[in-house]
């Protein structure tokens, strides 16, 4: 029961939309790329953690990094509008590849979460 009190709480921090801040196109592309740094600092971290609260630490940047990061692209695909390709972008960005590539942190974030409630 309280496992699955854990990950309902996860579930909807990673759910809850947060106020996204405005940017100018640079900036988005920079912030992307932090959050991106971000998320891969901590699930590094989080194989070289010992204990739980360093654990739960390390999910819970992931979760806010990966917020931020689906929320400034969805900001940058409203802009451009959904069918924009690539090419097409002024931002010179593959919307569905860090789309894809932010569903892959998630599922390895998710992984990680079961790891610690396992222990």
């Amino acid at each position: 029961m309280k496992t699955l009190h854990r990950i309902s709480i996860l579930v909807a921090v990673i759910f809850t939309q947060t106020p996204a801040q405005a940017h100018g196109g640079e900036n988005l592309l920079k912030e992307l790329k932090k959050r991106d740094n971000a998320i891969k600092g901590a699930q590094s971290e989080f194989v070289n953690s010992h204990s739980d609260v360093e654990r739960m630490e390390h999910l819970n940047t992931q979760v806010e990094a990966l917020n931020h990061k689906i929320l400034t692209l969805r900001n940058l695909m409203a802009k451009e509008y959904p069918y924009v390709k690539e090419n097409m972008s002024k931002y010179k960005l593959d919307y569905m590849g860090s789309v894809d590539e932010s569903l892959v942190q998630t599922s390895v974030l998710l992984e990680q979460l079961e790891q610690v409630l396992e222990e």
